[in-house]
């Protein structure tokens, strides 16, 4: 198990991380990339919700990182304006 500390550490910095990226990309990009952030908003809290239950602490890393590739993606939109 993670220090509490270091774990409140993960769980704020990844709120900061959803208020300000996806956030900004919802507010001011288009059509595409704000559903291609959304998105990534979902499998974020899917994420978040699956790793409640330890037994399926995998799962919830690779839903972790679908959300981050999502998040890439809609970085690139919000970029090109796709």
């Amino acid at each position: 198990m993670m220090n509490p500390l270091t774990w409140l550490g993960f769980v704020l910095s990844a709120c900061v991380f959803a208020v300000v990226f996806l956030g900004g990309v919802i507010v001011y990009g288009d059509e595409v990339a704000r559903s291609i952030a959304i998105t990534a908003a979902f499998f974020a809290c899917v994420s978040q919700f699956i790793g409640q239950d330890q037994r399926v602490w995998k799962a919830s890393i690779v839903t972790a990182w679908i959300a981050f590739a999502v998040s890439a993606c809609a970085l690139v939109a919000f970029w090109f304006g796709v």
